[in-house]
């Protein structure tokens, strides 16, 4: 398996430090910034495979970073992630998957584990072959 460019988007400082360093020892690259329009400049200058953005932050809102995203990465596989139930205002916005904060550290592994091993071109939205338990997959959502 190759490593898979990943940027995550969150204003808390524990948040990112976390999923960067869970990320990295998965063999991937990380870049972290703490809000929606940095993320957007990082995107114009970088493609990234996978997009990890909070819903609630300064700035703009997740579901406005995954809009903007869907324009700059469009391959890209952004997963929303929030405490609170976001997975509609997401999925409306374009993302291919939510996560609630409070399971982030067991599903985003395997998530990732799953993109990485089918690559550029899967269907985004459908392409998980596994039920995460107590996230949401828009094929169950829709």
């Amino acid at each position: 398996m190759s490593a898979l460019d990943v940027l995550i988007i969150d204003d808390n400082k524990s948040t990112r430090d976390l999923l960067r360093t869970l990320l990295e020892f998965e063999g991937h690259c990380v870049c972290c910034c703490e809000n929606g329009a940095t993320g957007i400049d990082l995107m114009k200058e970088r493609r990234f495979e996978v997009i990890i953005t909070d819903y609630l932050m300064p700035l703009m809102k997740g579901d406005e970073v995954t809009r903007q995203a869907r324009r700059f990465c469009p391959d890209s596989f952004i997963i929303g992630c929030s405490i609170d139930a976001r997975a509609l205002q997401f999925a409306n916005a374009g993302a291919d998957t939510f996560l609630n904060k409070e399971h982030i550290l067991q599903q985003l592994p395997p998530l990732i584990r799953e993109r990485e091993a089918h690559g550029e071109g899967t269907c985004a939205r459908t392409f998980l072959s596994y039920p995460i338990k107590t996230g949401y997959l828009w094929k169950n959502m829709i």
